[in-house]
């Protein structure tokens, strides 16, 4: 079976100074954490990524039931920060979201996500600040994330606020043969 190998920034920020998060157009706002939005999360992780090479890379990303264990087990994690975990909502529903963790210090990003018809607003930015905002808020003093080298528009965003790569991992992927789908082998 081939084999397809996706390159992975882990970035870094130092979080001392003060994080701006920027004003939102009219008609949108921020949901703050509440156990009721687990399932939010969950809807906007799938159409976000389910057409992204991440859904290759992370299974879970590309089916509503995947999307739904992920945002649990990031929800029942011993280090989920519910500070630095958001929805952003507009008119018609949610537009995107953020998960946070928080060990010893360090933020954890997971999942920046933004509706493919969203993009290109600024709203990965104000979702990520919005994160980061949250983890100063509960005394974290770093942040930190991991992204598909790929995913040019997401490494641009992350190096414009101030990440740095400090580390590259190499992850693969087994490429089913299409001439054998569907043969029961």
């Amino acid at each position: 079976m081939p084999t397809e190998y996706f390159k992975r920034h882990h970035m870094r920020l130092d979080l001392a100074s003060p994080v701006a998060v920027p004003p939102l157009p009219p008609g949108f706002h921020w949901l703050a954490w509440h156990e009721s939005l687990v399932d939010a999360h969950a809807d906007v992780l799938r159409q976000a990524f389910q057409d992204a090479a991440d859904a290759r890379l992370f299974p879970n990303l590309g089916c509503e039931s995947g999307c739904r264990m992920l945002a649990r087990a990031i929800r029942d994690c011993a280090t989920f920060c519910p500070q630095a975990t958001w929805l952003l909502a507009g008119p018609a529903g949610a537009v995107g979201c953020v998960q946070g963790l928080l060990e010893a210090g360090e933020g954890g990003v997971q999942n920046v996500a933004v509706l493919p018809e969203h993009r290109g607003r600024g709203f990965g930015a104000a979702l990520l600040l919005q994160s980061l905002a949250g983890f100063q808020a509960v005394g974290a003093t770093v942040a930190e994330l991991e992204v598909t080298a790929a995913n040019g528009s997401a490494v641009a965003l992350y190096r414009r606020l101030g990440f740095r790569p400090y580390k590259a991992v190499y992850r693969s992927v087994d490429v089913p043969d299409r001439s054998m789908v569907g043969h029961g082998i």
